[in-house]
């Protein structure tokens, strides 16, 4: 019973699905009978061809043709010639393509390559730089340094003569550079000063001094005027009548 209602199905099936079939194939063969032509007619102008889907789809045509003839009808000569050239076109195309796409490929990887070693040079070319600048700059501080020194020996072996000069060449020692050196001097200066009782004034601006009944308070003349002034602050002698240090206050 089951065999019967099966078969029955597939008799029943086999005129629709054979119709369906035979009207597409039969569509497909115009298409592909009048796109032949059409490129025949225009001296075969490569343009007319077919390509992607189009292509697929007569070519399964021709399939189905070469598979069953007696469904179908055969395709002439220039329909097959159309479908060659076609299919000799898209192989062009597919090696053309190919060729272009590892031509890009390889342009990317040079560039890629390029701008590394571009960066690694910018990088190097960098670091140089900065080297060459830290290497100025040591430089720099060792002539500072030198410069420093310099004017600490000129300072102690100029202080018995001018102890003015001395001390600006202390300071100047320790403008240029604040080593130890120009630290001794300053603060050996100083207690110096503290001693002697060296004021501080310019010795070229001052030309009187004179001290208050304690000794804790001076003025000094300059300008024709009286300048009152703390006796403990700076590191510059008052000159007074010729002289370039000036004695203590009262006891």
């Amino acid at each position: 019973m089951f065999l019967e209602r099966a078969s029955g199905f597939i008799v029943a099936a086999c005129p629709a699905t054979y119709i369906r079939e035979t009207q597409a194939s039969h569509l497909a063969h115009q298409d592909l009978s009048e796109a032949a032509a059409a490129w025949d007619r225009s001296h075969r102008d490569p343009s007319y061809l077919y390509r992607g889907i189009l292509l697929q789809a007569a070519t399964a045509t021709a399939a189905r043709v070469k598979e069953n003839p007696a469904r179908h009808r055969q395709l002439s000569q220039t329909e097959r010639s159309f479908l060659q050239a076609s299919d000799d076109a898209s192989r062009r195309a597919g090696r053309v393509r190919r060729t272009v796409i590892a031509g890009l490929t390889a342009l990317t990887l040079a560039a890629v390559t390029a701008a590394g070693f571009a960066i690694n040079n910018a990088a190097d070319a960098a670091r140089q730089s900065a080297k060459a600048v830290q290497q100025a700059d040591n430089a720099a501080r060792q002539r500072a340094i030198a410069l420093s020194r310099q004017l600490v020996a000129d300072s102690f072996s100029t202080e018995s003569a001018t102890p003015v000069i001395a001390r600006q060449l202390a300071v100047a020692a320790w403008s240029a550079s604040p080593t130890d050196q120009a630290g001794t001097a300053i603060s050996a200066f100083l207690a110096e000063q503290r001693q002697d009782g060296i004021l501080p004034a310019d010795p070229d601006l001052v030309n009187g001094v004179a001290f208050s009944p304690d000794g804790t308070r001076r003025a000094h003349g300059a300008g024709g005027g009286r300048h009152p002034a703390d006796p403990d602050r700076g590191a510059a002698g008052v000159r007074e009548g010729g002289r370039s240090r000036a004695g203590r206050g009262p006891p």
